[in-house]
């Protein structure tokens, strides 16, 4: 029974309330022919009884009890308790009220009231609530996620997180290895050493979604096996939101007009090998140890952010569609999106800007007809499960309607889900949000006004405000005028984070397809250690300096491969092989950086720069691309769910020289999460070569076997997938001969311009 029903319960009874009445105060007995008492302890009467005494145990004349009360707590915080009269003259009277307010501390969660309206209530599943900052990521009226069971013999059907806090995950991965009495028989098996095999026989052609809208459907079934002939499997299964695996190599994931399937085949889920031993693990010229132990700094989710900007296609033409449009859609959001961003693991969205944020009037554009305004905004990143981010207008004299907006979302009684935690004062003030280039002093006053003003929770929402620097090619920790040390030295105490923007940018002479080798070793150098890896470095002298407890962080709200653009849209460029390349190494600094960077929104979303989608605008926007950048943020899941830990590495690479650089050909990163997987991510940017690497792990559990191994990379460097045909990269199975595990060391053989994910499990 909840405490809403248990304070029911107790008023309704006869308990609720306790009554110890007196005609007045306690009077002595009066003699035989002596008056009694008029309200003295004793009465004035000659040859009387001994006086009343409160507490003897006696109910003696006028009480009418005896002990009489103390207090009149009930034992339930559910109610409030209030005393009438006196204990000490045994008429006290208490009342029980039942508490119905939502109100934070004390102790009582009413009915009616949920974990984001109070906080003495615990997050529940199926209270229609999506209380993000509990860990779920969606709340049906009913119930919760239970199964992960998509129907097909091929894959492990695995539940992630938990179904009472409804953060429930599902992983759909095929089976590689060939074993009998599972109802699968996998790619490259046969009927001599698997039972499920028949010779010469094709897959069967898969199951679309549910729902009889394209791409709005559940995941599709995947098609079935070859057998050991030539015949292949059959194509995926079509609608859905993942789509249906396919089946064999050359099978293919469903091609609904939605473009919700997904193609090709999901990581492997492997069980436990047979032990063996350590040394069976040959030395690799290139060497990764990971430290368990040392994993103390929870990735956040927010780090797998993205830029939404009223720019372009991403808004309109992209996710929002209509309300009257044929494409499948919430409130004029399409689902095929809304569905792609769950899948994909998107922790924060960043809107209305971009330099857009700076003139954006955010009253007038609560719910527009024609575009996606605040209402829409809201509900579109609470049901992703996304953190939102919003930026205001800097200046002094926006500092009440900025305030205002914070209101209405964090104390919106039509919306108690809605809740916003991050929000920037401004955007690029050095340039469109203000032209201060370097005046870091003119930008201390606005902060300040806006600061005073949202530093107050909102309904028991606290904000974390983000300030505005100057361009990150200015960061000097060796300066003292450097906009980011005064500002940290005059202003840190009130500061949550700092905008930092950082792109790999080309505009003007790098296409985004047909780029030249030198190009392309250009731009996998710059994501990591020729520009992103040591600007971080440079900011963090910094903040340590100022910060050495490291409570303020780094909010890099803009970054990712900003290159020529594609036809007549200024903004929409391909997104290839290369761009997954940079994407990863990028996001495996921020990894590595997690104790510092809070959030990064990679920009953009959809159909501007370096997005996770695109849509075909020839086509009316119904034909939707999910790129190749797209399944590294859904690889890189495990990096940031499941408690995962950023896990200290240290890497011994080869090198390779590109563009007149020489630079490491390998880059990792490594997390560990609460049931002691270890998740190891790995960039091989050799156009030609596979390279081998060998994984020492310290610390955890005796031996590990590689339970997932997953491989994303494409026949070209600017391989790309395109509308209304099959995909040409995506998450792929890692061959089974290309890794092993032993005890506490592993290998694995990166393909070449790969990304892989392995995730080792202890025995």
């Amino acid at each position: 029974m909840n405490k809403a029903l248990l304070a029911l319960t107790v008023l309704g009874s006869a308990a609720a309330i306790t009554s110890c009445s007196s005609s007045g105060t306690e009077s002595g007995g009066g003699g035989t022919s002596g008056a009694g008492g008029t309200g003295a302890t004793t009465g004035t009467g000659t040859g009387g009884a001994p006086a009343a005494v409160c507490g003897n145990g006696v109910v003696e004349s006028g009480e009418t009890c005896d002990p009489c009360p103390a207090n009149c707590d009930d034992g339930n915080a559910c109610t409030v308790d209030r005393p009438a009269g006196g204990a000490q003259t045994c008429n006290l009277v208490c009342s029980n009220t039942t508490v119905s307010a939502c109100s934070s501390g004390d102790g009582c969660c009413p009915a009616g009231c949920n974990h984001t309206t109070d906080t003495d209530c615990s997050a529940s599943c199926g209270n229609g609530v999506v209380e993000s900052d509990s860990g779920e990521t969606c709340d049906p009226p009913a119930s919760c996620i239970a199964s992960c069971d998509d129907g097909d013999a091929c894959t492990v059907d695995q539940v992630t997180g938990s179904a009472e806090n409804c953060n429930v995950d599902c992983s759909h991965t095929s089976i590689a290895a060939c074993a009998s009495g599972d109802g699968c028989c996998p790619s490259g098996c046969n009927s001599t050493n698997d039972s499920e095999c028949t010779n010469g026989t094709g897959g069967t052609a898969g199951t679309g979604g549910t729902s009889a809208a394209p791409g709005s459907g559940t995941t599709g079934v995947g098609g079935g096996n070859g057998g050991t002939t030539a015949a292949t499997g059959g194509r995926g299964g079509s609608g859905g939101t993942m789509g249906g695996s396919g089946g064999t190599t050359s099978g293919n994931g469903g091609t609904s007009s939605g473009g919700a399937s997904t193609g090709g085949v999901g990581g492997s889920t492997n069980p436990p090998p047979p032990e063996c031993e350590e040394s069976t693990i040959a030395a690799s010229p290139n060497t990764l140890g990971v430290d368990a132990t040392a994993a103390m700094t929870v990735v956040p989710k927010e780090i797998f952010g993205l830029l939404m900007e009223v720019l372009g296609n991403d808004v309109s033409n992209g996710l929002w569609v209509g309300k009257t449009s044929s494409i499948p859609n919430t409130d004029g959001i399409r689902n095929d999106i809304i569905e792609g961003m769950k899948e994909a693991g998107v922790g924060a969205i960043e809107w209305p800007g971009g330099c857009y944020a700076n003139n954006y009037n955010w009253e007038a554009n609560k719910n527009p007809s024609n575009t996606m305004g605040v209402d829409g905004f809201m509900n579109f990143v609470t049901s992703i499960g996304a953190e939102p981010v919003l930026a205001g207008r800097p200046k002094p004299e926006f500092a009440d309607s900025n305030k205002k907006w914070v209101e209405y979302v964090n104390n919106n009684p039509d919306h108690p889900e809605w809740r916003v935690k991050y929000f920037k004062i401004g955007n690029e003030v050095w340039g469109c949000g203000g032209n201060l280039e370097e005046d870091e002093a003119s930008y201390e006053p606005w902060y300040t006004a806006n600061e005073a003003v949202l530093s107050t929770p909102v309904n028991g929402k606290e904000l974390f405000l983000v300030a505005g620097t100057a361009g990150i090619w200015t960061v000097d920790p060796n300066n003292a005028n450097d906009w980011i040390n005064k500002l940290l030295g005059n202003l840190g105490d009130r500061i949550d984070g700092i905008e930092i923007h950082d792109y790999l940018y080309f505009p003007n002479d790098i296409p985004c397809v047909g780029f030249s080798e030198d190009q392309y070793y250009n731009i996998v150098y710059l994501a990591d250690e020729g520009q992103m890896r040591p600007r971080i470095k440079d900011i963090r002298t910094i903040m340590d300096k100022h910060d050495p407890e490291g409570r303020i962080r780094i909010i890099e709200d803009e970054w990712g491969d900003w290159l020529k653009n594609v036809g007549s849209d200024d903004w929409q460029q391909q997104n290839t092989v290369m761009d997954a390349l940079s994407a990863a190494l990028t996001l495996n600094m921020f990894i590595a950086n997690a104790d510092r960077i809070q959030m990064a929104g990679l920009a953009q979303a959809i159909n501007v720069i370096h997005s996770l989608f695109l849509t075909n605008a020839s086509s009316g926007g119904k034909d939707l691309v999910k790129t190749p950048t797209f399944y590294v943020f859904k690889m890189f899941i495990p990096h940031h769910v499941n408690g995962a830990k950023y896990a200290p590495n240290t890497l011994t690479s080869e090198k390779i020289t590109g563009n007149g650089k020489t630079f490491n050909v390998v880059g990792t990163g490594a997390t560990v999460n609460d049931a002691g997987q270890i998740n190891v991510s790995l960039t091989n940017v050799d156009l030609t070569k596979t390279h081998d690497v060998t994984i020492t792990l310290t610390g955890g559990a005796d031996s590990y076997y590689i339970a997932s191994a997953q491989v994303i990379t494409g026949p070209a460097k600017d391989s790309y997938n395109d509308f209304g045909k099959a995909e040409t990269v995506n998450i792929q199975p890692l061959e089974a001969a290309s890794y092993q595990a032993c005890g506490k060391k592993a290998k694995v053989t990166l393909p070449s311009k790969s990304v892989v994910m392995l995730t080792l499990a202890p025995r």
